[in-house]
């Protein structure tokens, strides 16, 4: 009878201790599999934030190509328009009718281009280009003030502001030659086409 008893009691020990043992394996897989879950979303929210950041990183690089392209057209505007305007001053009167100071390409890039100029350079092209205007705009005034004589001539003041305006546009010029990572020269072999123009 005690030997019964005694391997009763042995029995039940051993299934405490197995279902103990179990349990205890249970848990502890649970708590790998927990981790490997947690190491799971980790590594998956990490390779999310490379994701955008590499998103990002292709976005900015493909707005600032763009963004030199730009400056490139507008730096051909620049260099137009200052050789209009030394010949103006070399000749006295303003230029042929058949021309206007070039600034639509400014016009159409100047916010993609604004996104990566400091604001500093930004003032320098900006600057440029409303005096390229305001000179457009008084050469249409004085045209219309004698329609007889063609060329319109160019007033002592106008041609002093105009004078200034060229420094200004090799100052536009070098912050867009910058910009491009690009010779900041002006094209000698354009301008001198342009300066030659009898009608200009």
């Amino acid at each position: 009878m005690d030997v019964e008893w005694a391997a009763a009691g042995l029995a039940f020990s051993a299934a405490i201790f197995g279902a103990a043992l179990a349990a205890g394996v249970s848990l502890l897989q649970q708590r790998r599999d927990a981790a490997t879950e947690r190491q799971r979303r980790e590594d998956e929210a990490e390779r999310r934030r490379q994701e955008r950041a590499e998103s990002r990183r292709l976005a900015e690089a493909s707005s600032r190509d763009e963004s030199k392209i730009a400056a490139r057209i507008v730096r051909v505007d620049v260099e137009q328009a200052r050789a209009r305007m030394s010949m103006a001053v070399r000749n006295g009167h303003y230029w042929s009718s058949a021309y206007t100071l070039p600034q639509d390409s400014w016009l159409q890039y100047r916010e993609k281009i604004a996104r990566h100029l400091t604001a500093e350079e930004w003032a320098v092209v900006s600057r440029f280009f409303r005096s390229v205007a305001s000179f457009d705009a008084g050469a249409s005034v004085a045209r219309s003030r004698d329609p007889s004589r063609s060329p319109a001539e160019l007033s002592e003041r106008m041609s002093k502001a105009m004078e200034r305006a060229v420094v200004r546009a090799d100052e536009a010029f070098a912050v867009l030659a910058r910009f491009t990572a690009d010779d900041p020269t002006p094209d000698a072999e354009e301008l001198a086409t342009d300066a030659d123009d009898p009608d200009m």
